[in-house]
């Protein structure tokens, strides 16, 4: 059995209690952000949510961040022209209820990048969503 310098068997980590209300993720679709930048979207079970970012320089960044409310959802990032369609990242499933997922992605030309949020492969659950996109440019 483990015992801490001065005998005490918990070795000085308390366990159980008080969580202080300012680490509560209750009242979180907040990302960080100003609640005029997030936006929430109800992602129904079997169907995907497509979110349009029109970028209009070549050498744009388009940001993002998401979590959800409950659960997992699947993530991908598409493009499109007048002469092309391209998946950029492919759907992978996401596990982003306590920890938001965050990355970004340098646009090559000028489109529409598609921010998908993929549930099809949930019969029963719809997936609140909550999210956050820019688009800068390179410095």
């Amino acid at each position: 059995d483990a015992v801490g310098i001065d005998g005490d068997s918990t070795c000085g980590i308390c366990l159980g209690g008080t969580v202080p209300e300012k680490y509560f993720l209750a009242d979180a679709g907040h990302l960080g952000k100003d609640s005029a930048e997030r936006r929430k979207v109800n992602v129904p079970a079997g169907k995907c949510v497509d979110i349009d970012v029109e970028v209009s320089q070549p050498k744009s960044i388009v940001w993002w961040e998401f979590r959800t409310e409950q659960n997992d959802v699947k993530f991908g990032l598409m493009f499109r022209d007048d002469s092309s369609n391209e998946v950029l990242l492919p759907l992978e499933k996401k596990c982003c209820s306590l920890i938001p997922e965050e990355d970004h992605h340098l646009c090559s030309k000028p489109g529409i990048y598609t921010l998908r949020f993929d549930n099809t492969y949930s019969w029963i659950k719809s997936k609140t969503v909550f999210y956050y996109f820019d688009v800068r440019q390179q410095s």
